[in-house]
């Protein structure tokens, strides 16, 4: 049910977009529990770069959190968003103008209420 294949063919296609461009491969995934993505590493905390960004997200969950936080906190719409529980605003915000598409805001909503 990945939109994206499996995680295996994923894996390689990384491989093979690192072996060309490490950088740009790395910042076309999207990293953590949180599917940060990696042109964004530097709004998800002090990273001098995207390398540094992945290496954290590797490290924790909690760190992960960390930086779902930091990242939040860049955006005052989606911060407020967040606060207001606006669940189609933080989609919008965290997931782009097409979040409706992949149902991403009944997403969220039925997670927050499930916790």
């Amino acid at each position: 049910s990945d939109l994206y294949g499996n995680e295996r063919a994923n894996y390689f296609k990384l491989l093979k977009a690192y072996r060309l461009n490490p950088e740009a491969a790395l910042k076309a995934c999207s990293w953590g529990a949180f599917q940060i993505l990696g042109m964004n590493y530097s709004i998800a905390g002090d990273y001098g770069n995207v390398k540094e960004f992945v290496a954290e997200v590797c490290t924790s969950e909690r760190i992960q959190l960390q930086i779902l936080r930091q990242f939040i906190g860049q955006s005052l719409s989606l911060h407020q968003a967040v606060q207001d529980k606006d669940w189609d605003k933080i989609a919008f915000h965290y997931n782009g103008p097409k979040y409706a598409e992949n149902h991403y805001q009944i997403k969220l909503k039925d997670a927050y209420e499930k916790l």
